[in-house]
C-alpha cells in the first residue's frame, strides 16, 4: 500500500457575511441552492451543517452569494489548480 503526504488546508471557521437582519457565518453552510421565485427575485436555500434550512430573498441572497463566491475563489480554487 502506498502512502501519500497529507496536505494541510486552512479554511477559516468563521466567514462572516452581513445581511439585513445581522451577521451569518458562511463557514457553517453545507449547501446553497437556487430556488424559483415567482416574482423574479434572486432566491437561495441554505442548508446549514445542523441540517436546518433557510430561504433568503433579494438583496440578502445577492450578498450571501457574493460572499460565498469570494470564499470559493480564496479557499477552494487554489486546490483545484493543483
Amino acid at each position: 500500500m502506498s502512502r501519500t503526504t497529507a496536505i494541510p488546508i486552512r479554511i477559516p471557521t468563521i466567514w462572516s457575511c452581513k445581511v439585513s437582519f445581522g451577521w451569518l457565518n458562511l463557514a457553517d453552510v453545507r449547501k446553497i441552492q437556487p430556488v424559483s421565485d415567482t416574482k423574479g427575485r434572486r432566491t437561495i436555500l441554505i442548508t446549514w451543517n445542523s441540517d436546518k434550512e433557510e430561504v433568503f430573498i433579494g438583496d440578502d441572497a445577492e450578498t450571501i452569494m457574493h460572499s460565498w463566491l469570494q470564499a470559493v475563489e480564496k479557499y477552494i480554487k487554489p486546490f483545484e489548480r493543483n
